[in-house]
């Protein structure tokens, strides 16, 4: 819904729409929200398995996206290692063993606790949705 005055247009976005930040499909592609079991949706950069840069301690999804862009979680956890090379060694390794070919990360979480809480969140949604993904839980 766009409203306009003389002075400025005003453009008012629904919550359930997906966030269209450009036209540009790469940047378009480049995010996801996940949501919890909470109502809570967590943004995550998203990642092919070859294009995953090295990662501090995060939460990821572990996603198999098909040939008409749905996303399938088949593991939620998060990484604890103190180096980076060794979270995205894990993670490709685990992407590679369950038919992965994204590597979803959120890095908004600042502390082992709220990341464990998102992590938990989002396995809850899962669950209740019928779906169980690998629980790779902490490495």
């Amino acid at each position: 819904m766009r409203i306009s005055t003389s002075e400025a247009t005003v453009e008012y976005i629904n919550p359930n729409e997906p966030l269209v930040i450009s036209n540009d499909a790469d940047l378009e592609n480049a995010f996801h929200f996940w949501q919890g079991v909470s109502g809570k949706r967590y943004i995550h950069s998203v990642y092919s398995i070859f294009t995953c840069p090295e990662l501090p301690k995060a939460n990821y999804v572990l996603v198999k996206r098909d040939e008409e862009g749905r996303c399938q979680a088949v593991a939620i956890g998060q990484t604890s290692k103190a180096v980076g090379s060794l979270n995205l060694a894990f993670l490709r390794q685990q992407a590679a063993r369950l038919g992965a070919n994204e590597i979803h990360i959120n890095v908004m979480s600042h502390s082992d606790e709220e990341r464990n809480m998102v992590r938990l969140d989002l396995l809850g949604c899962q669950a209740i949705n019928g779906q169980q993904p690998g629980q790779n839980s902490i490495i």
